[in-house]
């Protein structure tokens, strides 16, 4: 068995519940069906992509359909694709993304340890692609495991 490292990206999402009741609201005061939606999610209505019911959304995707229920997210990807997370898996894997500011970067701060190391050896990548690996191990390290990886914000300008 092999493991794997869900790679960070950064997606757009948006709280089933408060989809709803803008959507609700609309109703009620004869509003434009996409009236108060985020600019996504009324385009992705408009082509039939997300379907509206009193108490969830449905998103068509290209696997099927997929049901989003009040109490989930609604999360559109890197590929502009919409699919549903349930609430408990998006606060657990997801953390709120802040654009970076003049002068800031992301430092990639990755350990390794090779065979018959007394201790680990850092190395600090500055990238805006934090893995810059684009997933592949380090092949040009005979004998390396990797200990971790993080990612950090850092100021770059003094």
């Amino acid at each position: 068995m092999a493991r794997y490292r869900k790679l960070p990206v950064v997606v757009d999402a948006w709280e089933v519940r408060e989809l709803l009741e803008t959507a609700r609201l609309n109703r009620e005061h004869h509003a434009r069906h996409d009236h108060g939606m985020p600019t996504p999610v009324g385009r992705a209505m408009e082509v039939g992509t997300l379907l509206f019911t009193p108490d969830a959304i449905l998103v068509n995707t290209l696997e099927g359909q997929m049901v989003a229920g009040r109490f989930a997210y609604l999360l559109r990807g890197v590929k502009g694709e919409f699919y549903p997370c349930d609430r408990e898996i998006f606060e657990r894997t997801y953390a709120a993304d802040e654009p970076l500011q003049p002068g800031e970067a992301w430092e990639l701060r990755t350990t390794f340890r090779t065979r018959g190391a007394p201790e680990d050896l850092n190395c600090v990548r500055w990238s805006i692609d934090p893995l810059g690996l684009d997933g592949r191990a380090p092949g040009w390290v005979p004998d390396v495991r990797l200990v971790r990886e993080e990612i950090h914000r850092v100021t770059t300008t003094p």
